[in-house]
């Protein structure tokens, strides 16, 4: 018993000795990132978020990122700005919050710019249950979600995390989903994707090419098409798990949610690492409350830390709304922003006022979902976006 207490003790011992050695090592890191990167390369301006940062519905290099970057250097001088695109399809403000510490560091930021929480209903990685009221959840699943908030932010478990990854990775697709995405802004993709379907024509596809054209199809919206793909690839490989996984999120769409379920479970029987599975069935089948019941509080949670986090590294701050005139969340965002502009000082670019002011706004919309003004912008739209931060930046004398 001694000897097992002793043991044990050590190994607290020297997982409590490599935290601080790391914590150390980290804070290391940070000075030496901060003494000099943004000033060899010129000022930095970060822009964070989801699909509509990354620059969905325009040409690669069509984003606001990228048009404002021209913008700020459009007259001639030795002071050259740098604007960095991290929008990542699909993350909620959660996500954002969770990469913004790493990407502050690197980057070196002087301005940080915020747009997230259209897809706050996402529950992968979320911190919902810190805001929602779970007492309907079952406690092993409190429990589970408290732990992995509570481990996640030791660096020992990440790097021990990372470490069994490594050696028993989750399967790996040839199709990977953001890279798709990215890559579809190429004809090159359209071109790829055509010579699928052709062979599709003449037989002879794998379940993951058959996933890959279904992935295609579901972005663009041929939800028919695209069940009709996933199912191919579930019956060519029953142990497909990405095209479980996506033919339950269409039957979901479909408001089939027998159907999600079932696709959901089997994903997860599958694979019990799938978080994006776990997340979605979160709502129904644990109890989870409705998302309009925290999601306001969700962004309040997020975005006071996101401005913490700015403001411990001496980095002004812009939180915008998103362009849609129509959709829910600018409501929720202007009125947390109220709130938080009460005791911290940032900027904030209220797109949605803006494009809803426009004269027939829906020409700066790509129209990639049924109703214009929730789709993405077009590349002319994200140049209005642009256009308007940079006005903002030089009218707050933040930027030329």
């Amino acid at each position: 018993m001694k000897r097992a207490a002793l043991l044990l003790g050590g190994v607290l011992a020297a997982l409590a000795l490599a935290e601080t050695g790391l914590g150390l090592m980290g804070w290391g890191y940070a000075r030496r990132q901060r003494g000099g990167r943004a000033t060899a390369a010129g000022p930095r301006i970060l822009c964070v978020g989801d699909s509509f940062t990354f620059g969905m519905g325009a040409p690669r290099g069509g984003g606001y990122p990228e048009q404002l970057q021209d913008l700020l250097n459009k007259e001639p001088g030795d002071r050259r700005w740098v604007v960095l695109n991290a929008g990542v399809p699909s993350n909620n403000s959660s996500q954002v919050l969770k990469r913004l510490p790493a990407l502050l560091v690197e980057e070196a930021p002087e301005i940080l710019v915020v747009m997230t929480g259209w897809n706050d209903n996402n529950l992968t990685e979320s911190n919902y249950w810190r805001v929602a009221d779970l007492s309907r959840m079952p406690a092993r699943e409190r429990w589970r979600l408290r732990w992995r908030d509570l481990s996640g932010r030791w660096r020992t478990w990440r790097i021990l995390s990372s470490a069994w990854a490594r050696f028993f990775p989750p399967e790996k697709l040839p199709y990977d989903h953001w890279l798709f995405l990215d890559a579809m802004a190429e004809p090159a993709a359209r071109r790829n994707l055509e010579r699928l379907l052709d062979r599709s024509r003449r037989g002879g596809l794998s379940s993951r090419d058959w996933l890959a054209i279904g992935i295609f199809r579901h972005r663009l919206k041929d939800l028919d098409g695209a069940r009709a793909a996933y199912g191919k690839a579930v019956a060519s490989d029953p142990g497909n798990v990405e095209a479980h996984f996506r033919l339950g999120w269409v039957h979901h769409l479909d408001r089939d949610f027998a159907g999600f379920e079932a696709e959901m479970r089997e994903t997860l029987r599958l694979d019990p690492r799938h978080d994006r599975a776990r997340g979605m069935l979160g709502m129904r089948e644990r109890n989870a409350p409705p998302a309009r019941d925290w999601m306001e509080d969700l962004l309040s949670y997020d975005l006071s830390r996101i401005l913490e986090l700015a403001e411990s590294r001496g980095v002004n701050t812009v939180f915008m709304t998103y362009p849609s005139p129509r959709h829910e969340v600018n409501g929720m965002l202007l009125r947390v922003f109220g709130r938080l502009g009460a005791e911290h000082p940032f900027h904030v670019v209220d797109n949605s006022a803006l494009f809803g002011g426009l004269p027939k706004p829906e020409q700066y919309f790509s129209k990639d979902e049924p109703d214009v003004f929730v789709s993405h912008l077009n590349e002319r739209g994200y140049g209005v976006m642009a256009g308007r931060l940079a006005q903002d930046l030089g009218d707050i004398g933040w930027a030329p």
